[in-house]
């Protein structure tokens, strides 16, 4: 699911600065910042998507985990 959200974000920033290159005649480098400003979404999006996955399978664990190691919260 995240990789999808990588790949669609990506695929927006890269149309985004297509047609702001070709409408509008900006330089390559608007091109290129879109698509970069893209793949970041996409990554933060992939990265929360995969940390709420993980904090939810871990969480009956914790409390065992803090007790076996005797860490105090």
């Amino acid at each position: 699911m995240g990789q999808l959200a990588i790949f669609i974000f990506v695929s927006l920033g890269d149309c985004i600065g297509l047609v702001l290159q070709d409408r509008f005649g900006v330089s390559e480098a608007v091109y290129h910042a879109c698509a970069l400003a893209g793949v970041l979404t996409g990554c933060l999006i992939d990265g929360w998507i995969y940390c709420t996955v993980v904090i939810g399978r871990l969480r009956p664990y914790f409390r065992e985990y803090l007790a076996a190691n005797q860490i105090s919260h």
